[in-house]
């Protein structure tokens, strides 16, 4: 018996053992002999149930045996671990027709769209360099030693804390031809934070407008009202690095717009143009590079000045074009090295560079408009013209294109599994060449460039241009892309870092001289989905084709059903609706893979159940996959803009919560900027806006209390303040928001040892508890809290006022011997001998005092310190 044939018996029976295990097995089967007796043993196979085929079910695809049948002897009707299906693109191309047929929606592994990410951020650690600004101090422990040594006074000794250079904010280019990049960006985005060289990195949006107004938002949607003026990014202390991302095609590059708004930022700080097109292709965009020399002209307390020398040939003198000190670079180490370098003032202090020409007047025509003029007319033209002018590595590309769908996630595949030593801009060049388009089935606000989960993005070839390729291509060159792309995905299934989503099903067979889902682009074994997908592998091995078609209806109605029962739990609800209705989520996800609304739908329930289950039951593996969940709704849309900006709020709650679990800083981050996209996609008159709010203020309150930045905890006091417009000023949330409030505004006064903001945080304080009912538990803690605040203002009869009525509030709640009752009384003593009732302070302190050597004893602490203060005071 083969060892094929062995492994298929054991699974016939129902066991499903691992190598390790069949190793083990032939080993002790060699050591115990065969059967005595001459006797033999027979396997009787369990019999499996003739269907028939449905009429135009494709067929799948394994490579078939010279007699005719499977690679191991079987008759076709069996699905076995050989058998491989097929991965098609998920967006209608020009080679798939709109035909609806049956497939499964997997994730597949995808590459980077930032190649030699480790050697960019060894580049960028330049801008790791501290300074000592002074705003914030820490214990000198030998300053302190030698001090006390010399003066005899033990009084400690602070130091300046060095802290992070500068902060950075990546503008990205909103353009049409921008949708390409997005990839590219939203891992830019990731590397720079990461890197953790900045003091913070924040994403913002470039905006041109027809009328010549350019202006930024934290928004990509160019009918945003949400607009700002680009100063606003102006940093007067000069501590901040602006990085355009932009490809320079499109109006406002054309007219300058763009390039006078960058050069007013460039006064303030470094500005700089990171281009994803090769050099030799900036003439095509609205870019006016001037070559030169650019230098650190000056260097002082955190700022930097740049000055920018051009070398002037003949055709930049014809040319009236005013140089700027913002330099374009092309996306790769030795372009970004020599430029970190430059900015954070290590190494050589110039660096040989191209920068952003203004032009003096307004161009008549646009390079793109002046290229339209000669584009050749037919494929082979067009084929010939792009050989001619791109690169030998582009060209070889755009063949091997030819056999794939252009899907970018794909693309993306074929150059780095058959030109490994490619770089971006070679794909650019396929791109930007003339020979695809932007497919029609691309919605039109995929325009916009969103950094984070986003649907793919399809091209076409221009009419003839992929046969003519094609021709240049042989077929065993088609067939090499195909076992190429399949072995890659095979070897990297379940372990790559990023995905995207593709289709599962069986090729094969035409219907009407076409295929219901095109050209696949690679295959998959039934044997490798068994090992990262393997609820969908048992059943495309033990179902036969007529039993995967399902009643749409029923799915339908259970996902209706699951829906309410999820309600029905968040009113009053046991563990086990909970559970049915998660179950019921994930067998509708299952059968809705190719429907768009119905597997948003599942998506969103099943992430909703999941988040659900982990604020009843603390199950923190739910928490991860509601976030996956959630995410993956958000890249399948499907839904009104009102259903994004919940989606994005509540994955802001599971992000929130994550951090709170972990306290790894990424989720956090990640929460602070869901928050910001749910806020800016809700209407000002929305009532959603109020919690969402409340919601991003309590991340950008947590994002202080761990990086220390200032400008999150301002962020979040406008937010509090505003929610606090919109309540009910009798309400019980009203005090909440108050509390949240003060804390923040007593933060603000711990950082800046302003009084005013010390003013602010007590009356916060003292309207919050005045504003809950004395009932509550944090009813006592709040009148405490004023009165700490009151004390330090030396508001000495508010002070005991307030914790006169806190001490008297917690007797009632804990007892007039509790911990908390005894520390308002001691705070209480302090107020009064400051306010000059000396007596009645230290008649109050020793009555403590009585009270903590009967419950703690003589010698504790606790005791001794109330002992040691008393004394002082007497």
């Amino acid at each position: 018996m083969s060892m094929r044939r062995l492994i298929k018996v054991l699974d016939d029976l129902g066991l499903e053992p691992t190598y390790r295990e069949v190793a083990e097995a032939l080993w002790l089967a060699r050591h115990l002999g065969g059967p005595t007796g001459g006797s033999t043993v027979r396997v009787t196979r369990p019999a499996k149930q003739e269907a028939a085929e449905p009429e135009g079910w494709p067929a799948p695809y394994r490579p078939p045996a010279e007699d005719g049948r499977g690679v191991d002897g079987r008759d076709g009707n069996e699905v076995g671990d050989d058998w491989r299906y097929g991965l098609y693109s998920n967006g209608l191309t020009e080679e798939r027709p709109s035909t609806e047929a049956r497939g499964h929606n997997i994730r597949v592994p995808a590459v980077s769209a930032l190649p030699d990410q480790l050697e960019l951020i060894r580049q960028l650690r330049a801008f790791k360099r501290r300074l000592v600004a002074g705003r914030t101090q820490q214990l000198d422990e030998e300053g302190t030693v030698a001090w006390i040594a010399r003066t005899q006074v033990w009084r400690p000794v602070f130091r300046p804390v060095p802290e992070r250079w500068f902060d950075v904010v990546l503008l990205v280019d909103t353009g049409a031809s921008m949708v390409i990049w997005k990839a590219l960006v939203s891992e830019l985005a990731s590397l720079l934070q990461c890197l953790g060289a900045f003091r913070d990195v924040r994403v913002r949006y470039l905006h041109s407008t027809e009328d010549g107004e350019v202006s930024q938002s934290s928004s990509d949607r160019r009918d945003s009202t949400r607009l700002r003026p680009l100063p606003e990014l102006l940093d007067p202390a000069g501590r901040r690095v602006v990085i355009v991302v932009s490809d320079c095609v499109g109006e406002g590059w054309d007219s300058g717009v763009i390039g006078r708004g960058l050069a007013e930022l460039s006064r303030s700080g470094p500005v700089s143009v990171f281009q994803p097109l090769p050099q030799h292709l900036w003439r095509r965009t609205g870019v006016r590079p001037v070559s030169g020399r650019m230098s650190a002209a000056t260097f002082g307390r955190g700022r930097r000045r740049f000055r920018f020398r051009a070398r002037r040939s003949l055709a930049d003198r014809r040319r009236s074009t005013r140089a700027t000190s913002i330099p374009v670079l092309q996306l790769g180490p030795e372009w970004l090295g020599p430029w970190a370098r430059l900015v954070a003032g290590r190494g050589s202090a110039t660096m040989d560079c191209a920068v952003l020409g203004l032009p003096a007047t307004r161009p008549s025509t646009s390079p793109v408009q002046r290229q339209r003029r000669y584009l050749p007319a037919s494929p082979l033209e067009r084929v010939w013209s792009f050989r001619a002018a791109a690169s030998p590595e582009a060209f070889q590309l755009a063949t091997y294109l030819s056999a794939v769908p252009l899907d970018l996630s794909v693309i993306r595949l074929v150059q780095r599994v058959m030109m490994p030593e490619s770089r971006p801009f070679h794909l650019s060049e396929v791109l930007t060449g003339g020979l695809v388009t932007l497919s029609s089935a691309m919605p039109a606000e995929e325009s916009a460039v969103p950094v984070g989960p986003t649907t793919d993005v399809h091209y076409q070839f221009l009419p003839g241009v992929r046969e003519v390729l094609l021709s240049m291509l042989s077929r065993s060159g088609q067939q090499a892309v195909l076992e190429a792309l399949s072995h890659f995905l095979e070897d990297h299934f379940g372990i790559s870092p990023r995905e995207f989503s593709a289709t599962l099903a069986m090729p094969g067979r035409p219907q009407n001289g076409q295929r219901v889902f095109g050209s696949p682009f690679a295959y998959v074994s039934v044997s490798v989905l068994r090992r990262v997908h393997g609820q969908l592998a048992t059943s495309l091995r033990g179902e036969n084709p007529s039993s995967l078609r399902h009643d749409r209806d029923h799915h339908r109605a259970l996902l209706e059903q699951a829906e309410d029962a999820l309600a029905s739990f968040r009113r009053s609800g046991t563990s086990d609706e909970l559970d049915k209705a998660i179950t019921a989520f994930r067998d509708s996800l299952q059968f809705f893979a190719l429907d768009r609304n119905g597997r948003f739908r599942s998506l969103v329930g099943l992430a909703g159940g999941l988040l659900l289950r982990y604020q009843r039951f603390g199950r923190a593996g739910s928490l991860d996959e509601s976030i996956r969940f959630y995410q993956e709704a958000l890249r399948v849309g499907g839904g009104r803009e009102q259903d994004e900006a919940t989606l994005l709020h509540r994955l802001s709650t599971a992000l929130f919560a994550r951090y709170t679990l972990s306290q790894i800083p990424d989720y956090l981050d990640d929460a602070a900027r869901a928050g910001r996209s749910a806020l800016d996609a809700t209407p000002e008159d929305d009532s959603r806006a109020r919690v969402y709010r409340e919601s991003l203020a309590d991340v950008l309150h947590r994002r202080f209390l761990l990086i220390g930045e200032l400008g999150e905890l301002a962020e979040a006091a406008t937010l509090y303040r505003a929610v606090l417009e919109d309540l009910d000023p009798e309400g019980p949330a009203h005090a909440d928001v108050l509390a949240k409030l003060a804390g923040v505004l007593g933060d603000q006064a711990e950082s800046t040892g302003l009084e005013t903001d010390l003013a602010d945080s007590y009356d916060a304080w003292r309207r919050a508890a005045r504003a809950t009912r004395p009932g509550e538990q944090e009813y006592p803690k709040r009148l405490f809290t004023a009165g700490r605040f009151a004390m330090r203002l030396r508001y000495f009869e508010s002070a005991i006022d307030l914790l006169s009525d806190a001490a008297g509030a917690f007797a009632q709640l804990l007892g007039p011997e509790a911990e908390e009752t005894l520390r308002c009384r001691i705070y209480r003593a302090r107020s009064l001998y400051q306010s000059g009732e000396r007596s009645a302070g230290v008649g109050e302190l020793t009555e403590v005092l009585e009270i903590r050597v009967r419950l703690l004893g003589t010698n504790h602490p606790e005791t001794e310190e109330i002992r040691r203060e008393l004394g002082e005071l007497v």
